[in-house]
């Protein structure tokens, strides 16, 4: 799943050119303090975030934030400009850029999963046929 999620994270970075912030950008959070925001965090936020359940075959791309964007590349405002949607109800235009991605990779995830399935019942049959 990891191997066929590059797709999409490749797709999302070039849809990203463009988009977003190209300066440092200081803000107060939340708390008071200030934070800042560096250009390219975005793009660098954007990966592949395994499932919580250790049985589940599922994965998501997208733009790490939280606990899980670490200390340089939190990407918080990821919706924001996918969806042009900005806290208290007020507006910003959205880009669209996750959604272009997403039909721009698609098909080629959809082959790259079934590549790699293939892959793992053929071994997996070898086995039991050797065994």
């Amino acid at each position: 799943i990891k191997k066929a999620a590059n797709i999409y994270i490749k797709y999302m970075k070039q849809e990203l050119n463009g988009v977003g912030y190209t300066r440092k950008v200081t803000r107060k959070n939340e708390s008071g303090k200030t934070v800042t925001f560096k250009s390219g965090a975005l793009k660098k936020s954007i990966g592949y975030i395994p499932s919580k359940s250790q049985r589940s075959l599922t994965g998501y791309v997208g733009a790490r934030s939280g606990k899980r964007a670490g200390k340089t590349f939190d990407g918080y405002y990821a919706s924001i400009l996918n969806e042009g949607r900005y806290g208290n109800g007020g507006n910003v235009r959205g880009k669209g850029w996750a959604n272009r991605a997403y039909d721009k990779g698609q098909r080629q995830t959809e082959i790259a999963l079934r590549n790699e399935v293939e892959k793992i019942l053929n071994n997996t049959l070898l086995q039991l046929a050797n065994s």
